[in-house]
């Protein structure tokens, strides 16, 4: 992320501003604002996977975004043990000093843990996660996803279905240890990542499902309506807007 490409998304930036009349909250009134502000995301953030740029690199775009005026609400993803700095995080508190600029934060959780090893792994960071943007200020948006599959992405048939979905039974312990650790929002991954195995949509069910050589999608579970998934995140908005 060299000066020239912060400057090249500058430019992009002020182009959408301009043709979505971002900063006339009465225009184009399906843009995400957050706080009366709009809302830009920048995602991959403090992840230790070798990537083109730095922390420092993005702390610089989000100053040149936000400018003097801080006229703009930006959301930040990073990994999933950003807080801890382990695992899939870069082992630096630059990544802190950088959340503390931003508004919003949304840790990668899709594939950290299943049904088994979520009470282990969130139970160690949701609690803390959202206590330690509470006192730094920073909004928190945890992610929750229905299953997943690695086994397209690697190509290898027995990492198909990795986590399974349990007719929602995983989904719901993750909305339900999102709004019990304190979280006043949710995220749901994905609406249609079909390929790794996390959409929400309705597809086919699994004796439904068409091949394509030796790939092969996640179907919904047989004994499931086809929109199940989008019926139960529903139901999760139902949970997380009600206050008290």
């Amino acid at each position: 992320c060299s000066p020239g490409d912060v400057a090249y998304l500058e430019q992009d930036w002020n182009e959408l501003q301009s043709l979505f009349s971002l900063f006339d909250n009465t225009q184009h009134p399906t843009y995400v604002r957050h706080n009366k502000k709009p809302l830009l995301a920048i995602w991959g953030v403090g992840f230790n996977d070798n990537r083109q740029y730095s922390t420092a690199n993005v702390e610089a775009l989000v100053d040149k975004l936000k400018g003097p005026s801080n006229k703009l609400s930006v959301l930040l993803g990073v990994p999933y043990y950003w807080r801890s700095l382990k695992n899939d995080a870069l082992p630096s508190t630059d990544l802190h000093d950088l959340v503390k600029k931003v508004d919003i934060i949304m840790p990668w959780a899709v594939g950290r843990y299943d049904n088994d090893s979520y009470s282990n792994v969130a139970g160690g960071e949701l609690a803390g996660d959202i206590q330690w943007c509470r006192d730094n200020k920073v909004d928190y948006v945890p992610l929750v996803f229905p299953g997943f599959s690695w086994g397209n992405l690697k190509n290898d048939p027995a990492q198909y279905n990795s986590i399974p979905r349990l007719k929602g039974d995983f989904l719901w312990k993750q909305v339900a240890g999102a709004k019990l650790s304190g979280a006043a929002s949710l995220y749901v991954a994905m609406f249609d990542e079909i390929d790794e195995g996390t959409a929400i949509y309705k597809c086919a069910r699994e004796n439904e499902l068409p091949l394509h050589g030796d790939r092969k999608f996640v179907g919904i579970e047989q004994e499931l309506a086809s929109d199940h998934y989008l019926w139960l995140t529903g139901e999760a908005g139902k949970w997380f807007h009600v206050t008290g």
